[in-house]
């Protein structure tokens, strides 16, 4: 019926909550449109369990992550639409993002209360350029 190509941007896979409440729970609806739709959630259920385990993500797991997810970015021109939950790539400047998304269009999935994501993270980064804590 139709060769809509859709990259799916997620934070999480099917562990994380808000990334089956905001994108994943939709899957069966794109199928039932004929979407071709290739989901890459950043932060993959392993790491998010061990996460869980540990209290906190391993630095290499993290690397690896974000540097599947520039891969996924750079592949953009394969599809005709990419959807983004929240952010493609969390904590990194807006502008690597911004060129990395270039050229395609996109839909960014924003959850209002994402802005405390940074500003009321332990180590927010202040208005005049240096770093604080919460503490």
């Amino acid at each position: 019926m139709t060769n809509m190509r859709l990259l799916l941007l997620s934070k999480y896979g099917r562990l994380g909550a808000s990334s089956r409440i905001r994108t994943l729970q939709y899957l069966p609806d794109f199928q039932r449109l004929d979407l071709q739709v290739s989901v890459h959630s950043l932060i993959s259920d392993e790491a998010l369990a061990a996460r869980y385990q540990r209290g906190r993500y391993r630095v290499l797991g993290l690397l690896r992550a974000y540097s599947e997810r520039v891969r996924a970015l750079l592949g953009r021109h394969k599809f005709n639409v990419v959807w983004i939950e929240k952010e493609s790539l969390p904590w990194w400047p807006f502008w690597i993002e911004r060129v990395l998304l270039r050229g395609v269009p996109y839909v960014l999935d924003y959850d209002d209360a994402d802005f405390h994501n940074y500003g009321l993270h332990r180590w927010a980064w202040s208005p005049l350029g240096i770093w604080t804590t919460s503490e």
